[in-house]
C-alpha cells in the first residue's frame, strides 16, 4: 500500500476511430490539475474538432476523460496524420506546467 504521493500518475492519450460507429473516441489519462480540461478543449478547438460528448472523471488526483469527437465535416478522424497531430498536441496540453504560459525566454 502506497499513498498517491509515492506513486507516479502516468499520462496517456488513446485515439480510437474504430470502437464507435459515429465518433472518434479520445481517451486522456493524466495527473489532474487546475486548467487541464480547458487546455484539452483548446486543443480540440485548434484542431477544428467538435466535442459531442465528454465523460469526465477524477480519482485520486488523476483525470480520466473520454471525448467523443467529430471533424469539421462531421466525420471521424480518419487519417493517421490527423490522429498523430492531435496526439502530439494533447501530449503537450497534459504535460506538467513548469512555467506560467507566456513567460520565459523560449515563448515568443
Amino acid at each position: 500500500w502506497r499513498s498517491i504521493d509515492e506513486e507516479t500518475i502516468l499520462s496517456r492519450v488513446v485515439i480510437d476511430s474504430h470502437s464507435h460507429p459515429v465518433y472518434t473516441l479520445v481517451e486522456v489519462e493524466a495527473p489532474d490539475r487546475q486548467g487541464l480540461f480547458y487546455d484539452l478543449v483548446q486543443v480540440f478547438s485548434q484542431q477544428g474538432l467538435s466535442i459531442d460528448l465528454a465523460r469526465i472523471a477524477t480519482e485520486m488526483r488523476a483525470a480520466f476523460d473520454t471525448f467523443y469527437v467529430l471533424n469539421a465535416d462531421g466525420k471521424k478522424i480518419e487519417t493517421a496524420e490527423e490522429r498523430e497531430a492531435l496526439q502530439r498536441q494533447l501530449a503537450v496540453a497534459i504535460a506538467p506546467v513548469l512555467f506560467k504560459r507566456g513567460s520565459g525566454s523560449g515563448n515568443k
